[in-house]
């Protein structure tokens, strides 16, 4: 399921939007934004946003000027009634397709198989980053194996990996231990913790159990953590 916002200021067309997202099965419409900076705050706040649906010419700033703001977009697919922006558009690495209002269904489905289709190979990379990785702690270079971690916590300029035996401290940055493991596998539940899916007991409120440790899950993650999970 690709979670993906539109940011419109044209309220025909996103309604068609909605309409044309809510009839896919492997889409789900998390909001809908006239404001550009509202939608940039927005996406900054919930990283789990897959896709965008992006109007170029907005009230406040412009789809190009929003894009220019995101240093780690999700995927976009911009939309506009003018073909004059079309080559534009393909200056930005994360723009997969350009549709011309008003939205047809056909090309709609297109560019949504052309994201879901570059989603599924990002997935398939990732599963790979699954491959054991080494770490510095002393003078010492130590093997990880991901599957083999409860939760990463960040604390100060240091990171402990948490593993199913020892804790493992290393110099580095909680992304940088992040970008090592698979987006499927592991969810941040606040700024300093990152944690295995597969590892969780139970959530309650504000906080996750994993063995016997209970993980803060702040307000600003919490939505991305439950979204990772399969609840029936």
């Amino acid at each position: 399921m690709m979670r993906c916002v539109v940011v419109d200021d044209e309220e025909l067309q996103v309604s068609l939007c909605k309409m044309l997202i809510q009839e896919h099965t492997n889409l789900k419409l998390e909001g809908t934004f006239r404001s550009a900076l509202d939608a940039l705050k927005f996406i900054r706040s919930n990283p789990n946003i897959d896709l965008i649906f992006l109007d170029i010419m907005l009230p406040d700033i412009t789809g190009f000027e929003l894009l220019s703001l995101m240093k780690d977009s999700p995927q976009v697919i911009l939309m506009s009634s003018a073909k004059e922006y079309a080559i534009e558009a393909f200056d930005f690495d994360h723009v997969l397709d350009y549709l011309l209002k008003p939205l047809k269904k056909s090309r709609f489905l297109k560019a949504v198989n052309k994201a879901i289709g570059k989603r599924e190979q990002q997935m398939a990379l990732a599963s790979k980053g699954q491959k054991s990785f080494y770490v510095q702690s002393d003078k010492r270079l130590i093997k990880i194996n991901p599957n083999e971690i409860d939760f990463v916590e960040a604390c100060g300029n240091y990171v402990f990996i948490h593993l199913e035996t020892e804790k493992i401290f290393t110099y580095c940055s909680l992304k940088k231990v992040s970008e090592k493991l698979a987006a499927q596998n592991f969810v941040q539940t606040h700024r300093s913790y990152i944690i295995n899916i597969d590892k969780i007991k139970d959530i309650e409120d504000n906080s996750a159990l994993i063995g016997n440790k209970v993980i803060p899950i702040s307000r600003r993650f919490r939505k991305n953590v439950l979204s990772s999970i399969d609840v029936l």
